[in-house]
């Protein structure tokens, strides 16, 4: 009897035993749900957004747009068909309309449209919007940026001739220059020699259409493009950027500068500001100032920048501070700006009054926030935030004069395969290096490590040089520090989110401090 107790303990023992978390295989990759793009409805009472899963037997990605209701009275569902691809949404200002991105076999325009209304509804598309709208305030109209039409011959003479079919022939003197002339210096591709058809890209105009559908009117024209539409609030007018970049490889021809169009008449001016660069317009609520990204000059720093919709003085609001502000969001009232920034390995949204001062942070952690959206109230934020050992999820967050509030998680995709995994922190350091600088990284143990035993270590290097390492997942250290690997990260001088002295800090010397900031960090 005794002898049978044993034993049935001893069967009994595994099934109550606790499994040992592995650490993150490459296989685990096909596991994860990557979520993106948040868009916020106009009542903010829900929120759009993309899932992107990887296809393993495809060798493909594949997105679908899902929405939550911002108070988590309701788990996140799919909104659009598996069937399909579909991503990038857009509300409508009333929120009766859902656009996004869908490629679909036998239909030439990739932009399809839901009814929120009519839950299971068939999309749709408008005829003549060929690309992903931004809609009016009052409705009336869908405004979208397009290269036009690209006829099957023009692919074709591209790609037999290995000759731009863009190189015109008719230069601007005809009496001196009787040659082809090229718009554009085309640059070796794919083996494809010095006049790639890469350069067979036209300049993207903006297109406008009713919501009803019709013929579209073209808006702008010309050999350079218009992107970064904004709308004014009362819907007659649209700020943009013109820019050369988009179709030409050398940027010394036309930096981007911030144009004003009139819908009425097709009128268009443009804002002149000191500045050599300008991004991201954005109207004040009373459509009186237009806020932009402001910089001197390709590879120097951003600022937010406010100048009158009528031009005049431009104010630099963020002069004083030392990192880099992206996409400018107005609170309501007009009385603050928005924006986020990388600070350290964090991405963070912060502000700034529009009357000026210092900037403060609104949101806070550990982590990286991305794809950040104000409901129209200004109450509220929706975001996604990924951690070391945390895969992005969407989240919504009260927003006062104080900052943002607890924040509230609404999808939990990634719940099930992080809680069985050793997922592995990076431990943050600092280091003296060259010059006295002091430099951050970041460090990942190997899964299963000892003290005393020693294991390879392998040192990361990122590009740009703008850029960071941080606070955020990333499945290829994951995989290698689960395989018994020191993985080092260093930030060296150059990368981004400790102050415009340290990112340019190597400007004309890379290779050079930046690679000994690299060998110190070894050596710590």
């Amino acid at each position: 009897m005794k002898l049978r107790w044993l034993l049935l303990q001893f069967l009994a023992a595994p099934l109550t035993a606790q499994v040992a978390p592995r650490p993150f295989q490459a296989t685990d990759y096909y596991r994860l749900t990557f979520v993106g793009e948040p868009r916020l409805a106009p009542d903010a009472r829900r929120v759009a957004f993309t899932v992107t899963t990887a296809v393993e037997d495809k060798d493909r990605r594949h997105s679908e747009i899902w929405m939550a209701a911002t108070d988590g009275s309701a788990p996140a569902f799919r909104y659009t068909s598996p069937a399909t691809e579909a991503s990038s949404p857009v509300w409508s200002a009333d929120g009766t309309l859902l656009a996004f991105a869908s490629k679909r076999e036998g239909f030439d325009d990739d932009v399809w449209f839901l009814r929120t209304g009519t839950p299971g509804g068939e999309a749709f598309q408008i005829r003549g919007v060929h690309a992903l709208p931004l809609f009016s305030p009052d409705g009336k109209s869908l405004l979208y940026g397009w290269r036009g039409a690209e006829p099957d011959s023009l692919k074709q003479q591209a790609w037999r001739s290995r000759v731009s079919p863009l190189a015109i022939t008719r230069g601007p003197d005809v009496k001196r220059f009787d040659g082809r002339v090229y718009t554009s210096l085309p640059l070796v591709e794919d083996e494809r020699g010095l006049v790639a058809p890469r350069e067979t890209r036209r300049p993207r105009h903006l297109y406008l259409v009713p919501p009803s559908g019709g013929e579209p009117r073209q808006l702008t024209d010309g050999d350079l493009s218009q992107i970064d539409p904004a709308w004014s609030p009362d819907g007659r007018a649209v700020a943009f950027v013109q820019d050369s970049t988009e179709t030409q490889e050398v940027r010394a021809q036309v930096r981007p500068q911030l144009y004003v169009l009139a819908i009425a008449d097709g009128t268009i001016r443009r804002i002149a500001t000191p500045y050599a660069e300008s991004h991201d317009p954005a109207w004040s609520p009373d459509g009186k100032a237009v806020a932009f990204i402001c910089s001197k000059g390709r590879g120097e720093e951003n600022d937010v920048c406010v100048v009158p919709e009528t031009g005049g003085a431009t104010r630099n609001l963020t002069a004083a501070w030392g990192l880099d502000p992206q996409d400018p969001l107005w609170a309501p009232d007009g009385r603050t700006l928005y924006f986020a920034a990388e600070t350290r390995g964090n991405i963070h949204l912060f502000a700034v009054a529009a009357a000026g001062g210092p900037v403060r942070q609104v949101t806070t952690g550990e982590r990286q926030l991305g794809g950040f959206g104000l409901s129209r109230d200004g109450r509220s934020l929706a975001y996604t935030a990924s951690d070391v050992t945390h895969p992005a999820e969407l989240y919504v967050a009260p927003l006062t004069s104080g900052g943002a509030g607890a924040d509230r998680r609404l999808t939990t995709f990634n719940d099930s395969l992080v809680a069985g995994l050793a997922t592995i922190p990076a431990d943050s350091f600092w280091f003296p290096s060259v010059g006295g600088l002091r430099v951050e990284a970041f460090l990942m143990r190997p899964y299963g490590y000892r003290a005393g035993k020693s294991y390879p270590l392998i040192l990361y290097v990122h590009g740009g040089p703008h850029w960071n390492y941080g606070n955020v997942f990333f499945p290829e250290m994951q995989v290698l520090a689960g395989q018994g690997y020191w993985v080092l990260l260093v930030n060296p001088r150059g990368s981004t989110g400790y102050g415009h002295e340290f990112t340019f800090a190597s400007r004309g010397r890379w290779g050079m401090e930046d690679y000994q900031d690299l060998m110190k960090a070894v050596d710590v």
